[in-house]
């Protein structure tokens, strides 16, 4: 039967979905047996079937294990890690955008009013520092020791090209006051209401210090005139943070690294002494070096000690008049027993008899009375000694005489420069021109404290920034000093005839500094004499083998017979005798804290804290050796026991000093001589003894001089003089014996 209204796919559709779902079921079963599509990927193979999945991993398993037993395998190639590099990008880094950024407008109090200015509008006034003062020079000559040739390159320029390394020095020293320096720092230049401001406090406050110091010399020309100044150079091998900060600063100018700068500044502050002080060259031969006050209170003529020599003459004559009163009262009291002994019967009269009461207690009471008049006159005279003795001790001077030796005057406590009141420092001139007048000025160097800080300068101050080192104001020019040259004569006499008839005569002493000290010849000079003559050097002096020496002290053993090797590199630990000031817990009138009444509004942020780190700097470890043996013969060979001392100065004349005469304490007028001279030069020079032996050159050569005879000896206790009997000058009158000294025993 045949549907009416239904077509041939509507009539069929269920037949034809049933047909294509075969299809593609047929189509499916033959793709999972023909086609494999479920493979799978592991690690870099692609495309395995699952039942060999484990193969790669078996394959890796055996190449990495082949690799482990592989005695040479192939490194990879790692990329050097540079930390140092990589910190110093990070602090070159800009933490702004710009080195300008915009104002963040005034400040507002919390009254409405507006104060102040915005940080490029800063107005910032440069303290007035206090110039140093009491500028003492002081010149000295010694013998460095061989050792300070093999350990400080730097000084080899300036010593002699052969031993015994004599070396000349100019010591400049002053005084500079913490406190003062500490209120220039505060100040504000033109007070509250000016437009300019102080330093922040705390951009100074414990951040603050002396790196170094820089001297000036003039030389004293032939015109009488001085020359231009001349700048000295650093003490070859000393510390010298000043240079130090300049060197870091020029190589990164661009970037200034204030860190660096407080690291100094730390470092200063803990080796005060070190900065301030500075030791000299280890010396083998010669006076210790001392600072110039100390070494011209040595020289210069001691009223002390004059005075000290008449209280020991009163002393020792004191004591020899209560000797001579003891020594008579026991011979008084001997002769009195005598003759009490000798009477008959042992009784003090004739024939065994008593003698009368009333006569043998008179006697007994003179006895009393001259016993009783010599203690009074002992103890008048012990009294004189006890007063004078005080008078010695006042004076400095033990009982026997010897100066007591005080601390170093001139060596006084220093430390950070704001917790210290008045303290001295020096600089050394090392190897000025010898036989040179000079006169020096000395300025202290502190750190900047605006280094760095050109964010919170205006456009117009950014100088005050740009140099890590704040040089401190020179100091008044010093009073001229005379360097110590290695050879010098002097006019001891001079006459211009003798009492035989003779002509014209100088005597002359001639002195060359060799090993330490100046040795001293003397010969009589007529006109037309050349002074020359040979000096005389102690026996057992050494010139030591420098190779050898070197070898000993690069070995770090050897001979114990070397001179010592000490080294001067500054130790990075604090000095014992400086405080550590940069704990919190010290509090000093010149270290500020926020809440001190003298901080200035501007400035009650508190103090600055900055991350302190000591800047990278290579020390040696200090050695010290000394001189035990008795023989040199290893390290050196014995120094000539004579030298020349060849002046190429000829005598000339002698002549009497028209008007020159002084009257002498026999009201008698003595003559004066002056000897005229031709140096090496072709100059005339004039010489008067007086005045040639009144130098101060004179004293200092003729005290060398002196000491060198004994610098061989063996450290021998001096023998003691004996004591002779002197009369005091003044003391108390003897009291008179009225009773004759007991001479009447007995009356004839």
């Amino acid at each position: 039967m045949k549907l009416k209204g239904i077509n041939v796919i509507e009539q069929y559709v269920d037949k034809i979905v049933l047909a294509v779902v075969a299809v593609v079921l047929l189509a499916v079963l033959a793709m999972q047996f023909l086609l494999q599509p479920n493979r799978i990927t592991v690690g870099s193979a692609e495309g395995i079937p699952p039942q060999n999945a484990y193969d790669p991993v078996e394959s890796e398993a055996v190449r990495v294990l082949a690799a482990l037993r592989n005695p040479e395998p192939t490194l990879p190639e790692v990329e050097e890690q540079t930390l140092a590099g990589a910190f110093d990008e990070q602090m070159r880094a800009q933490l702004a955008p710009s080195k300008r950024i915009a104002s963040l407008g005034r400040a507002v109090d919390p009254g409405g009013s507006t104060q102040g200015a915005g940080i490029s509008e800063t107005r910032i006034a440069m303290p007035v520092l206090p110039a140093p003062t009491d500028v003492v020079p002081g010149a000295y000559r010694g013998t460095v020791s061989p050792t300070e040739w093999v350990l400080n390159e730097d000084l080899r320029p300036l010593l002699p090209a052969q031993q015994p390394f004599d070396l000349s020095v100019v010591t400049v020293q002053a005084k500079l006051n913490g406190g003062e320096v500490f209120q220039a720092l505060l100040n504000d230049p033109d007070g509250d209401a000016g437009p300019l401001s102080g330093l922040p406090v705390s951009w100074w406050n414990r951040t603050f210090e002396i790196l170094g110091a820089e001297v000036e010399r003039q030389t004293l020309l032939a015109d009488g005139t001085w020359s231009e100044p001349e700048l000295v150079g650093p003490m070859p091998g000393g510390l010298n943070f000043a240079q130090e900060i300049r060197e870091a600063h020029d190589a990164r100018a661009a970037d200034p690294d204030v860190s660096t700068l407080v690291g100094y500044v730390d470092l200063a502050a803990r080796q005060a002494y070190d900065v301030l002080q500075p030791r000299f060259y280890n010396t083998i031969a010669g006076p210790e070096w001392l600072p110039p006050v100390d070494a011209l209170a040595a020289l210069a003529p001691d009223s002390d000690q004059e005075e000290a020599d008449r209280l020991l003459r009163n002393i020792e004559g004191w004591n020899a008049r209560i000797e001579k009163i003891v020594a008579s009262e026991q011979e008084r009291q001997g002769r009195q027993n005598t003759t009490r002994s000798q009477s008959p019967g042992g009784r003090g009269g004739p024939g065994g008899r008593r003698p009368p009461e009333n006569t043998r207690g008179t006697a007994d009471t003179q006895n009393d009375a001259q016993a009783q008049r010599a203690q009074n006159q002992i103890a008048n005279y012990e009294e004189q000694i006890e007063k004078a003795y005080d008078k010695l001790f006042e004076l400095g001077f033990d009982e026997d005489g010897n100066r007591v030796e005080a601390a170093d005057s001139s060596a006084t406590a220093v430390g950070p420069v704001l917790q210290s009141d008045e303290f001295t420092f020096w600089v050394h001139d090392i190897a000025p021109p010898d036989n040179a007048t000079l006169r020096y000025r000395i300025r202290p160097l502190f750190n900047n404290p605006a280094y760095g800080r050109g964010l919170a300068l205006g456009e117009d101050q950014l100088e005050l920034a740009a140099d890590p080192i704040l040089p401190g104001p020179w100091s008044d020019w010093s009073r001229q000093v005379d360097t110590l040259g290695s050879e010098y004569y002097f006019v001891r006499t001079a006459r211009e005839s003798s009492a035989l008839g003779g002509g014209p005569q100088a005597a002359i002493e001639m002195y060359r500094f060799y090993y330490g000290y100046y040795r001293q010849a003397s010969m009589t000079a007529e006109p037309g004499d050349l002074l020359v003559e040979d000096v005389s050097v102690p026996e057992g002096l050494l010139v030591y083998d420098m190779e050898k020496l070197q070898e000993q002290i690069d070995g770090g053993g050897g001979s114990t017979n070397a001179p010592d090797l000490r080294m001067r590199a500054p130790s990075l630990q604090p000095d014992p005798r400086s405080p550590d000031v940069r704990s919190p817990n010290v509090r000093s009138p010149n270290v500020l804290t926020p809440d001190d009444p003298r901080v200035p509004d501007r400035d009650r942020r508190g103090p600055q804290t900055i991350d302190r780190q000591r800047p990278a700097t290579e020390t040696r470890p200090s050695v010290r050796r000394s001189t035990t043996g008795e023989e040199g013969e290893e390290l050196g060979e014995p120094a000539p026991t004579s030298v020349p001392v060849h002046l190429g100065v000829m005598l000339l004349d002698v002549s009497r000093i028209p008007g020159g005469g002084e009257r002498n304490l026999a009201d008698q007028i003595r003559d004066r001589y002056q000897a005229l001279f031709r140096d090496d030069s072709g100059q005339l020079v004039l010489r008067i003894p007086d005045d040639d032996q009144a130098s101060l050159v004179y004293r200092q050569v003729v005290a060398s001089a002196r000491e060198g005879k004994d610098q061989l000896k063996p450290d021998e206790p001096e023998p003691q003089p004996e004591r002779r009997m002197i009369e005091p000058e003044r003391g108390p009158a003897p009291i008179r014996d009225e009773g004759g000294g007991g001479g009447g025993a007995g009356g004839g």
